[in-house]
Order: C-alpha cells, then sequence, then structure tokens
C-alpha cells in the first residue's frame, strides 16, 4: 500500500468513525428524550469533526473540462478588457450570461472541443488503471 492509498483510506476511516459516533450518541439521547441535547452531547464527548482532505495522485491524468470551461477560455480575456473593474465574480457572472445568450448551434463549437477532451481523458483514465493494476 502506498502513502496515498494509506492517507486516503485513513480519511475514510475517520470520517467514519465520527459518523459512527455520533449516530451512537444521538440514538442514545433519542432513547432518554434529550433530543435538544444531542448537539451539546456531540460537542463535548467528540469536539469537532476533523476534516482531512484527500490527495490526488499526481501521475493520475487531468479531468476533461467542459464547453463551458472552453467558453470561459475563449471569452475571460475579453470581457476583462472591456470591464477591468470586474472582480472574479463578476467575471464569471458576465460569462454566464454571454453563454446563456448562445444558441445551440453557437454552442456546438464548444461541445465538440469538448467531446475529444473527454474522449482524450477516457484513454488517458483506462490506460492509468491499466498501469496500476
Amino acid at each position: 500500500m502506498n502513502k496515498l492509498e494509506f492517507h486516503n483510506n485513513t480519511v475514510d476511516i475517520n470520517s467514519m468513525w465520527y459518523d459512527s459516533h455520533r449516530s451512537l450518541i444521538e440514538n442514545i439521547a433519542n432513547e432518554l428524550g434529550s433530543e435538544d441535547q444531542i448537539e451539546q452531547l456531540v460537542e463535548k464527548f467528540l469536539g469537532k469533526e476533523i476534516k482531512f482532505k484527500k490527495l490526488r495522485d499526481p501521475n493520475a491524468p487531468k479531468k476533461a473540462k467542459t464547453s463551458y470551461m472552453y467558453f470561459c477560455n475563449d471569452f475571460r480575456k475579453s470581457i476583462t478588457e472591456k470591464n477591468p473593474e470586474l472582480k472574479m465574480g463578476g467575471i464569471s457572472k458576465e460569462l454566464g450570461k454571454l453563454w446563456n445568450s448562445y444558441s445551440d448551434e453557437d454552442k456546438s463549437k464548444y461541445a465538440e472541443i469538448a467531446k475529444k477532451d473527454r474522449d482524450r481523458y477516457e484513454e488517458e483514465f483506462e490506460e492509468y488503471n491499466l498501469s496500476n493494476l
């Protein structure tokens, strides 16, 4: 078992442990008629759940982009040049409005690019899985 797999299994076990202990406390509180004290009991006996982030295998292929992502890559620069005062959220809103105003025919160009990228990802993912057996 490699380091990445061990870490990710530990994250799963930690989450499973916390959930099972929380449900046990909830069941006991319900049985004793103390439903209003569940959060206090969980805080007292378990504390806050420690969140660990799963690690990603650096050798795994990158996921495929959507047609909307390709569209955004094409138009983000022009929107930022027209509206330099906009921050990231405002730029995203403008991109969304522009995307929604496009017809299905206009979007088909990006859908085709996304399909090619999806095929690339599936092929690379299959090779990756075969190499990790």
